[in-house]
């Protein structure tokens, strides 16, 4: 959902909630001191943009930066804390220990073999990427999945380095451990949001499909307390789910650190549509995000995509027309054709009731000024 979006300068520490539109006037007194001038001004100039197209930028501008600084409330805070004992919440200090994990792992990969093999100790399980990192997702969100018979992850410790660094050791076992205390069970489905605003869209998929898995990622503190804190308010009643997890921290970031093939439909509902063309390297789809996407999703998975903004839903119709025809993703080359994948558009798209239930506060007010809102669906397809 729609609002303004924080940065940090540790992109490893944080798995992209969307943000809201927040205008910014030209300047023009070369003197003035108001933080945050020189930054925008800087970032308005052709030569400061990326030459490498069709690649997300998650670091936004200083300018940006202090305008997004709003922490949650401290009850929603407390909120969270509550949540992420229960098990509703992730703990975003096992995601990061994860994050490093995961990237270390894709430094050490051979550079000749596909994406998901490595050699066998050096990511420090004795396990192909792939395998424990599904492994540890299935832990991390209680799922019960007798499809996979994974092995348990043991850490095999290889590295002189990181023997000597005991604390870093202790936070990276305490990573490699990490079990949901919520019991585990099979789901049909696995549903992530990226970017859920203040969740009553995530909340009302959960309340209406038990038998779906719903993920939610959010990078805004107020929102994802204003999420724990409806969850724990069904907690006392009869409206209690248990099929809701909260992923605090960067959405398209959390992508690549999920597994092959793992999850069956991704939401993308009301993102900041970014509609200067100067600023067009921060929208959240791009040819890269894509990619990912299409990676995570299984066959026939599927992405919705909710706005109302004009330019943000023809850039999106866009990168997803150019992914269809596009050179096959890098980890895909060494498969067979016939199992490499494209996108398609779902036309009609899917009515709302399935997928985009609730009416938000960003939504009605962008009603109430007079937008409409419009929605597409794309799916993976075997060429």
């Amino acid at each position: 959902m729609r609002r303004v979006e924080r940065s940090d300068n540790n992109e490893e520490d944080q798995l992209l909630g969307c943000a809201s539109n927040v205008g910014c006037g030209q300047v023009h007194s070369e003197e003035s001191r108001i933080v945050g001038i020189e930054e925008y001004s800087e970032s308005l100039q052709p030569e400061s943009i990326n030459d490498q197209n069709d690649q997300y930028r998650s670091r936004k501008p200083k300018w940006w930066t202090q305008l997004a600084g709003r922490r949650g409330t401290r009850a929603q805070r407390q909120a969270i804390h509550r949540l992420t004992q229960h098990g509703y919440c992730i703990p975003k200090e096992i995601l990061t220990e994860f994050s490093r994990m995961n990237n270390r792992s894709k430094r050490i990969s051979e550079p000749n073999e596909p994406r998901n093999t490595c050699n066998e100790t050096a990511n420090g399980f004795g396990l192909p990427n792939d395998s424990w990192k599904r492994r540890w997702w299935n832990r991390a969100l209680s799922i019960l999945d007798p499809t996979h018979n994974l092995p348990e992850i043991h850490y095999i410790n290889t590295s002189p380095r990181d023997m000597v660094q005991k604390n870093y050791t202790d936070k990276f076992q305490e990573m490699v451990d990490f079990k949901n205390i919520l019991p585990d069970r099979e789901y049909k489905e696995k549903w992530l949001e990226i970017g859920f605003g203040n969740g009553d869209n995530l909340l009302a998929n959960a309340r209406a499909r038990n038998h779906i898995l719903f993920m939610g990622s959010e990078i805004h503190q107020p929102g994802i307390g204003a999420l724990a804190q409806k969850i724990e308010h069904g907690l006392t009643k009869d409206t209690a789910v248990d099929n809701i997890r909260i992923i605090p921290g960067h959405g398209i970031k959390l992508l690549s650190h999920l597994p092959d093939n793992y999850l069956d439909v991704i939401l993308i509902t009301f993102p900041d549509p970014w509609p200067r063309d100067i600023h067009a390297r921060w929208r959240v789809i791009q040819t890269e995000t894509i990619q990912e996407m299409k990676r995570v999703l299984s066959s026939d998975g599927r992405v919705f995509v909710a706005t109302d903004d004009k330019c943000f839903d023809s850039w999106a119709r866009e990168i997803f027309t150019k992914g269809s025809f596009g050179v096959p993703m890098e980890h895909e080359k060494h498969l067979p054709k016939e199992e490499q994948r494209v996108w398609k558009e779902l036309i009609p798209c899917p009515t709302r009731e399935e997928w985009l239930p609730a009416v938000s506060y960003y939504e009605r007010k962008g009603i109430n000024e007079g937008r409409r809102t419009m929605l597409q669906c794309w799916e993976t397809s075997d060429l």
